[in-house]
């Protein structure tokens, strides 16, 4: 039996972490990946903010295909065949399949802003890649003045990373705008998590414009835009025959299939249960390592499989860059430092487990 797992999120990470710890005699796998190393989406505005070194929040998908005895193909998927059951890469030959499991992340709209200072924040491997090129490139600026379109939590993140790094190099005159559609900012969000948002935005002196939908970008009022919006699909998955939402989420059930091809897995945010609709956070990628591993693993055995049931509540830690965090969890919310060293203890626990693998 052939598994093919295309991309290297939180999900696949950990799947493959408990294939190399219970292998299974006659199980071929391969993991497909763009890149090289996969980044830990919670460290990243850690990263952002000077905290860690960039191999400090990316698990390296070598060392960890070779631990889980798969096969490493890195190369970009640009389609299904699944009448064939054969992945389609841009580079390679069609990859064939008994089983698929697809865990690729999801991309930030851009609304066709094509420039090179327009930079979307997903896929991470990209937005890294560019953030490099900025800190390269604004060396000898004078100041600089940064757009984020997006108020989510992400965007957020961002705009306090970004504030915390490149104030140290500009001081005044570093602008920050953050925009977003909404009438305010985390809607999904209690009021005292939102009225500690606004105060540190504020403190902060970044610029918040709401009811400021983006969909045009002036150079001379912005040296950069970032797209942390609402992020969508590959294109490709929406041609693949994959039943998805509106969005080109891949709609699965309990078990993590597919709903029109239950050959087919998919986890993270590329996928949506209808049954249990969820927002796009890490924390459900995480747990649905496990069961995906299950799932995949009993495949291979013959074994009934297991349901994946995401909790409608969960702990979100907004990370404000300086030495504290913001914890939200239902009608509760407060900043501290204890929220930090919890963040950074949660997320360094998680990073560990790809550590030394042997």
């Amino acid at each position: 039996m052939h598994i093919v797992l295309v991309g290297g999120g939180h999900s696949h990470a950990i799947a493959l972490r408990k294939f190399g710890q219970s292998a299974l005699p006659g199980l071929q796998l391969t993991l497909i990946s763009d890149q090289p190393a996969a980044t830990y989406s919670g460290m990243l505005p850690g990263y952002i903010a000077g905290c860690y070194r960039r191999r400090q929040c990316q698990i390296n998908l070598v060392d960890l295909a070779k631990f889980a005895g798969a096969s490493l193909i890195i190369d970009q998927v640009i389609g299904l065949d699944l009448s064939q059951q054969q992945v389609i890469c841009s580079q390679g030959s069609p990859v064939k399949f008994d089983y698929l499991s697809l865990n690729t992340g999801i991309v930030s709209a851009k609304l066709g802003l094509d420039h090179p200072h327009s930079i979307a924040v997903k896929p991470l491997g990209q937005f890294l890649q560019a953030w490099q090129r900025l800190l390269a490139d604004v060396g000898s600026s004078n100041s600089l003045k940064l757009a984020i379109a997006g108020g989510g939590v992400g965007g957020i993140e961002l705009a306090l990373a970004m504030e915390r790094r490149l104030g140290k190099m500009f001081g005044d005159r570093l602008q920050v705008r953050l925009a977003d559609r909404g009438t305010k900012l985390l809607p999904s969000h209690n009021a005292q998590v939102r009225s500690l948002v606004e105060q540190v935005l504020a403190q902060r002196r970044i610029r918040v414009d709401l009811e400021a939908e983006v969909t045009s970008w002036n150079p001379s009022k912005s040296d950069y835009l970032f797209w942390a919006t609402q992020a969508t699909a590959p294109l490709w998955l929406a041609r693949s025959g994959l039943a998805t939402n509106a969005q080109g989420f891949v709609l699965i059930n309990n078990r993590l299939q597919s709903l029109s091809h239950p050959q087919v897995f998919a986890t993270g945010d590329i996928a949506t249960n209808p049954s249990y609709p969820r927002p796009k956070a890490g924390v459900f990628a995480v747990r649905q390592g496990l069961p995906l591993w299950q799932n995949l693993t009993g495949i291979a055995k013959g074994q009934p499989l297991v349901d994946y049931i995401p909790q409608a509540q969960f702990l979100s830690l907004i990370n404000t860059a300086d030495g504290q965090a913001i914890a939200s969890w239902g009608k509760w919310g407060w900043r501290s430092p204890l929220a930090w060293w919890w963040k950074q203890w949660l997320d360094s626990s998680f990073m560990a487990q790809f550590e030394h693998l042997a």
